[in-house]
Parts: C-alpha cells; structure tokens; sequence
C-alpha cells in the first residue's frame, strides 16, 4: 500500500514537471536577435504564399534590411501583437525597427488593397511560417504539449486509484 502510495505522489509530482518547461517560452523575453523574417506575397482576400524569389527562406531582421533596400520591398511586422512584443523589447531599438513598426501590421493595408505585392514580414519565432498555411487561427504558442501528458498522466492515476480502491 505504501508503494503504491508513493507511485502516485511520484506520478503527480512528475506530470507538474512535464507541464512546467512548455510555458516557459510565453514568459520569454523578446530579442531583437529572435525577429525572424520571410517574403510573403499578399493578395487582398487569399492567404499570403512564400515570394518565389527568395526560395522561402527565412532570415534575420539585418538581413530582411538589406533585402528590403536592393529590392524595394516594404518590411513590416507580422501582427499588432508583434508589434507590441517588439516595442517590449528592453534594450534601445534600433530606428529602422521604429518605423517598421509605425507602418502597421502586414495584413491591415493588404485588405484595403486589391493589388497583389511582395513584402518581407517579421515576426517571433514562426508567427511568419504559420501565416502561410492554412491554420492561420490556430496560434502555435498555444500549444501545451506538457499539459496534455499532465492530463493523460492524471488520468492514468486516477484509474490507479480506482482499481485500488475498487479491489479493497
């Protein structure tokens, strides 16, 4: 009874540590090292697609600068939360990230427009990934694979418990 006891608690104690490192990227603080950018083409009313001429790739926010300059392609950032997660951002920013931030989001003007352009969007982590596919609702930080196993370990034992109790 003892053992079996202390396989719950030892249960218990490790599902709340499964569930715990999978938040820890909400309560990150934001970098300017960790704005990660891509060329999308916009098209008022479709989901935005990858620029063909980049091949896709990703890119630093340096590297979305010189891009934007030899192509005069228009940087913005990726949503309003972006933008509120980059002004966040504690050491001093740059000017040139100010002023992207002063044009909007990537998706406002596009509505308003009919005109399909090119433009190199920025976000955190794959915030610009996901825009292009076709779950563009589902946020992809709320994802809590640590929760689900917690759950499915609750599960398991409270089963345990039952059983247990059941056979006494």
């Amino acid at each position: 009874m003892l053992f079996r006891l202390s396989a719950l608690v030892a249960a218990m104690i490790a599902s709340t540590a499964l569930a715990a490192p999978a938040m820890d990227h909400l309560k990150k603080e934001p970098h300017l090292e960790d704005i990660q950018c891509r060329c999308l083409t916009i098209r008022a009313n479709e989901r935005p697609t990858p620029c063909s001429f980049f091949e896709s790739k990703g890119f630093g926010w340096r590297s979305a600068q010189i891009l934007a300059s030899q192509y005069d392609i228009k940087v913005q950032f990726a949503s309003k939360s972006t933008i509120s997660r980059v002004l966040a951002i504690p050491a001093p920013l740059p000017s040139d990230i100010l002023d992207t931030t002063s044009k909007g989001d990537a998706l406002s003007d596009a509505r308003d427009e009919n005109i399909s352009q090119n433009k190199i969007v920025c976000g955190f982590g794959r915030e610009v990934r996901h825009m292009t596919h076709h779950h563009l609702n589902v946020d992809p930080e709320s994802r809590y694979v640590g929760q689900v196993i917690a759950w499915i370990t609750l599960f398991v034992i409270l089963y345990a418990a039952g059983e247990y109790m059941w056979i006494k």
